[in-house]
């Protein structure tokens, strides 16, 4: 594990599941310093980004190409 990085363990698993892509702390909308962002879904070759902090600018779109690896791992579980 990657120290400081988020992971989502189950009881008696050999490897966690790193969070990162699935939760994002990034910069906000103009209104706030920060925000966090989770994945939605995935739509085409984009992948879909939400925040509840923030209404008309609560939504991004990432390049799917990022979560591959991490599908990869979760197809396999």
């Amino acid at each position: 594990m990657i120290d400081g990085d988020l992971y989502l363990v189950r009881e008696g698993a050999q490897s966690p599941l790193r969070l990162v892509p699935f939760v994002q702390l990034r910069a906000a909308p103009r209104n706030a310093q920060y925000t966090t962002y989770f994945y939605n879904r995935t739509e085409g070759p984009s992948v879909r980004m939400i925040s509840y902090q923030y209404g008309p600018e609560s939504e991004l779109r990432e390049d799917a190409e990022i979560f591959r690896p991490v599908f990869g791992a979760l197809a396999s579980r």
